[in-house]
């Protein structure tokens, strides 16, 4: 049973972590455990098939798209990730009068596959990646078993020890500081908000006077009681009871911030400045003209102070002397993020989009591959480095230990589902199997990028792009395994499963009719097109397709039904009724079009920032429709007329909405995909 271990040696299903001799750090793959992403994280190798075999029909119809369907290494057929991860051996409990205050947001699970991650207020929680998927920017450990994570969305973990808590934080601004004060375990955290201080009560914004609306970009204290946060233009100053502005500060963008035993460090845009305590007298030490300084840390007598920034700026500090470049000559790593140290050996880490960069004592560089790390900061010597799509590494003395999984990092465009199987297409290719809170990657077709699927009962059909060829398109009945089809010579935009092997998609103006018999066959042109949706009652079908303008067919050819002026719309579905039937359309702008009793009008949601609306589906309750899109909107309906957002607790665009048809007590009754392998699930009471 995988459960967050922070020591140790680590195997997934996907790879191992090792050990490497001194001065190598980094992760390998596992001999037969195909490719290994860098950042340690899980995305399956594309070269072995399943046992079963694979059928690959495209070339009846275009031989010239003849490829293997090919099916990801170390995949489980059922339930998902095989968990080889040793026993918990977690990080030590606090306890006694040191013991980390209680939590004060929603648990986000034991790290067991199979089991949800961070939930948000209204129970949409993380299925992957897990714990969370919000990126994370910075870390703050007042020991092993307290340690803090801030990032996007005003996402803020807690680590006690043996599981993650996600901070209830009612601010969705990104948060990219976080500091704390060991004596009085107090913590801060900034971003483009201003400051947020966590109090028994919770986290609550503070002021600061002179600055009304500060973007802060990073924070330091020497205590509870003289803490320092820096932004555009702008250096604050907390004296244990409020935020000042400084009196005067560098005319830049602000990135980092660090201090010595007797004067403070910022840096950012074009160069170093310090000031002794108590002064607002600053002095240039060194200019960075045209770039940005954004990260700056030193030990505590400040004998060393390590600085790193964009145009692969890499310097040093030594007894209190110039800042010398570091960087080696040809390094292929371009430095451009925070810096951390030193560890138990003298070293100090520096994150870069690039990867991790240790910097010996010796001024001896080694680059580490972790994948895309934002943060770094450390614990008791060690350090903890954070990344995009809620990456957290730990170290072991040797190697980088990730404490997540994905089950993929790539954007899943949409989700479909029977009583049985729940599918989600990747635009990276994969074909997702969700069973319960389980993904299973099922398939990842060569230079596949999957924009729509569908299903009719146990049938479901996949449509996208392949390359600069044209169209792609897989189907699956059953138990069966993916087979690639034949596909027009253009991208498909969306796709409706109209019957077992049958389906009707678009692209650009066409509306194109699959049959297994005839292959793909142009059926319609009508305007710019980006999504269809069907129902069949009765033998009678009717189907409905979104673009610029709405469009209907009742089986009497199509006809425009409704085109609101400068409204592009993205989705469509509707709900089992007496004829006409109700219909719900969304597009850009917030805009949620509806039918109903044959009637349409346009409303737009209000309460949020105006977005791109991208799916729409029947909701978990009788008779109620959720949508999504952008910004991680969710909102939801039971009349049609008022909608209600929910907090889905992140930021990432979502693409895609499902709802089961029968949800037990506990499991998931909705299912939400989108950005970078994002899936939620809405936990049913």
């Amino acid at each position: 049973m995988h459960r967050w271990a922070w020591v140790g040696f680590l195997v997934t299903g996907c790879h191992v972590v090792v050990s490497h001799s001194p001065g190598e750090v980094g992760v390998s793959d596992a001999p037969g455990a195909g490719r290994a992403l860098r950042d340690g994280s899980r995305e399956l190798a594309p070269d072995a098939r399943r046992e079963a075999g694979v059928v690959d029909r495209r070339a009846e119809a275009r031989p010239d798209l003849a490829r293997d369907l090919r099916v990801p290494d170390g995949v489980r057929p059922e339930g998902g990730l095989a968990d080889t991860r040793p026993p918990d051996k977690g990080l030590p409990d606090a306890a006694g009068p040191d013991a980390p205050p209680p939590p004060l947001g929603y648990p986000c699970g034991d790290g067991t596959l199979g089991s949800v991650g961070c939930c948000s207020k209204q129970s949409w929680c993380w299925v992957s990646p897990l714990p969370q998927g919000n990126d994370l920017t910075s870390a703050w450990a007042f020991s092993k078993g307290e340690v803090y994570f801030a990032g996007a969305h005003g996402t803020v973990l807690r680590w006690d020890g043996k599981t993650f808590t996600r901070e209830a934080i009612d601010s969705p601004s990104a948060l990219e500081g976080i500091w704390g004060d060991a004596a009085s375990k107090k913590l801060w955290a900034v971003g483009p908000g201003g400051v947020l201080h966590r109090t028994a009560n919770g986290w609550a914004v503070q002021a600061v006077s002179g600055a009304p609306s500060p973007y802060l970009r990073a924070i330091w204290g020497k205590s509870a009681n003289e803490i320092y946060a820096v932004g555009n233009n702008l250096v604050a100053v907390y004296n244990g009871t409020s935020w000042q502005k400084l009196g005067t500060s560098p005319s830049a963008a602000l990135r980092a911030v660090w201090g010595g035993p007797t004067s403070l460090y910022v840096a950012g845009n074009d160069g170093i400045w310090s000031a002794p305590y108590g002064s607002s007298v600053w002095t240039l030490l060194l200019a960075h003209p045209g770039g940005e300084v954004r990260g700056l840390w030193g030990n505590p007598s400040g004998s060393q102070i390590v600085a790193a920034g964009t145009s692969n700026l890499l310097a040093r500090s030594t007894g209190g002397g110039p800042f010398v470049s570091a960087n080696p000559s040809g390094g292929s790593t371009v430095i451009n993020g925070k810096v951390w140290g030193p560890d138990t050996t003298g070293a100090f880490w520096i994150a870069s989009a690039q990867g991790l960069r240790r910097l010996a004592s010796t001024n001896a560089v080694t680059d580490i591959g972790l994948e895309d790390p934002t943060g770094i900061h450390g614990v008791e010597g060690s350090p903890i480095a954070v990344g995009r799509r809620g990456a957290i590494w730990t170290y072991n003395g040797s190697s980088f230990i990730p404490q997540h999984l994905a089950a993929t990092g790539t954007h899943l465009t949409g989700v479909s589902g029977s009583s049985v199987s729940t599918y989600a297409a990747a635009g990276g290719g994969e074909l997702i199997k969700l069973t319960g809170l389980t993904w299973t990657v099922e398939a990842k077709p060569s230079g596949h990028s999957y924009r729509g699927i569908s299903n009719h009962g146990s049938y479901f059909i996949a449509v996208g792009a392949l390359g600069a060829l044209g169209g792609a398109a897989a189907e699956k009945s059953g138990a069966g395994v993916w087979t690639l089809l034949g596909a027009p010579p253009v991208p498909l935009a969306g796709v409706w499963a109209s019957g077992t092997q049958s389906a009707e998609a678009v692209s650009g103006d066409k509306v194109y009719g699959y049959t297994v018999a005839a292959s793909w066959k142009e059926s319609a042109t009508l305007a710019a097109l980006n999504g269809i949706w069907g129902t069949t009652t009765a033998g009678n079908s009717e189907r409905y397709a979104v673009g610029a303008g709405i469009f209907g067919n009742d089986g009497n050819g199509w006809l425009p039904l409704y085109a609101p002026a400068g409204v592009t719309f993205h989705a469509i579905w509707g709900r089992a009724g007496a004829a006409p039937r109700d219909l719900v359309a969304v597009g850009a702008g917030s805009v949620v079009a509806t039918r109903i009793g044959g009637i349409w009008s346009k409303a737009t949601l209000v309460g949020k920032a105006l977005v791109n609306l991208r799916a729409v589906s029947a909701g978990p309750a009788t008779g109620s429709v959720l949508v999504v899109g952008d910004g991680g909107t969710i909102a939801s309906s039971l009349d049609l007329a008022t909608w209600s957002d929910e907090a889905s607790g992140t930021d990432k665009t979502l693409y895609g909405v499902w709802t089961p048809l029968v949800s037990a007590a506990g499991s998931c009754n909705a299912y939400a995909v989108g950005e970078t392998g994002t899936i939620l699930c809405k936990k049913a009471p």
